[in-house]
């Protein structure tokens, strides 16, 4: 685990810790995330008419304390490999009450086309 109080190397920010992170300030199980673009204000900055010298990131906020801290972006993935991994664990016919896979009027539906 990551401890969020610790300060990272200059320019270089602690990985994403998960949903169960333990805040380093009240020690509370539990954060909220908020993605915030390059320049973006924290919500714990001053608003300025200036840009934030912050690059792209992950906002951390304790779920008790509100104590803020921010965390590196998640690796990316392939967008194909989920999309095609929800749609395998999913059966839509059983899922719509239609255990048999039929279409309305007969016949049955072909999973790689309909």
């Amino acid at each position: 685990m990551t401890d969020p109080t610790t300060p990272a190397a200059e320019g270089q920010l602690p990985p994403y810790s998960g949903e169960d992170v333990t805040c380093g300030k009240c020690a509370n199980v539990g954060a909220y995330t908020s993605y915030r673009a390059a320049g973006e204000h924290s919500s714990n900055e001053a608003p300025t008419w200036g840009r934030s010298a912050k690059g792209e990131r992950l906002e951390r906020s304790c779920s008790r304390c509100s104590f803020i801290w921010d965390e590196a972006l998640v690796r990316p993935v392939d967008e194909r490999t989920v999309i095609d991994d929800l749609q395998s664990d999913y059966d839509y016919p059983a899922a719509c009450g239609n255990p048999h896979n039929e279409k309305p009027g007969g016949g049955a539906y072909d999973s790689a086309h309909d």
